[in-house]
């Protein structure tokens, strides 16, 4: 299981954004790569020539261009949301099945302790 299913649609574009303000201020040598399979052709092109608009200001000393988040954020499609919802609907309700409603005790009383998800590999 990889990936973030808790990432809301623009989480991944505020971490790139944090990328680019970090080559900004000289603490990496470049923006960094554009997320995989986030965003659209014409969103990675948006990305694309703001690199290119970025790396001209600081060679030639001019002001830093705003980052281009609006016009970006508004092409993402969120296609994990329901997968999300599901994964953590799943874990909630193993978590529910497995733990006492007396709050003394952790685990329903037919639960065992040392493998509480009855994992085969752990018997």
């Amino acid at each position: 299981f990889q990936g973030h299913p808790e990432y809301d649609s623009i989480s991944l574009l505020k971490e790139y954004k944090r990328e680019v303000g970090r080559f900004i201020r000289g603490e990496t040598d470049s923006c960094g790569p554009l997320p995989d399979n986030y965003l659209d052709r014409f969103s990675q092109a948006i990305c694309k020539e703001y690199d290119y608009l970025l790396n001209q200001a600081l060679q030639k000393g001019e002001p830093i261009p705003e980052f281009p988040e609006a016009l970006i954020a508004n092409n993402i499609d969120n296609t994990w949301r329901d997968t999300a919802t599901a994964v953590v609907g799943n874990w909630i309700g193993l978590i529910y099945a497995i733990t006492n409603v007396e709050r003394n005790k952790p685990f329903m009383d037919h639960i065992d302790p040392q493998n509480p998800l009855a994992l085969a590999f752990l018997d």
